[in-house]
């Protein structure tokens, strides 16, 4: 799988755990995921969303993302109603 991931194959999802996931890329442009960190759903941002992002952070901050590697962190949907319904 390293092989496959240095040729841009396959790509390495970053779980902040041991275990890595993999994802096949073929064709696809690298696309940047959503990492719930208590439930470990995993959700991928769609291509207007990653380009209102990068517009967003380059007019706002004048920063050019790479976005292939990128893994955001925190709380999906669910475990934050059910964090605040506790």
């Amino acid at each position: 799988l390293e092989l496959l991931a240095a040729i841009d194959f396959v790509a390495c999802i970053d779980t902040g755990h041991k275990e890595r996931l993999w994802e096949f890329r073929g064709d696809k442009a690298p696309q940047p995921h959503l990492l719930c960190r208590a439930c470990g759903e995993i959700s991928t941002l769609s291509e207007p969303e990653v380009a209102e992002l990068t517009n967003y952070l380059l007019q706002h901050h004048g920063f050019a993302p790479a976005t292939g590697q990128i893994t955001i962190t925190g709380l999906c949907r669910r475990c934050r109603e059910r964090a605040q319904a506790e």
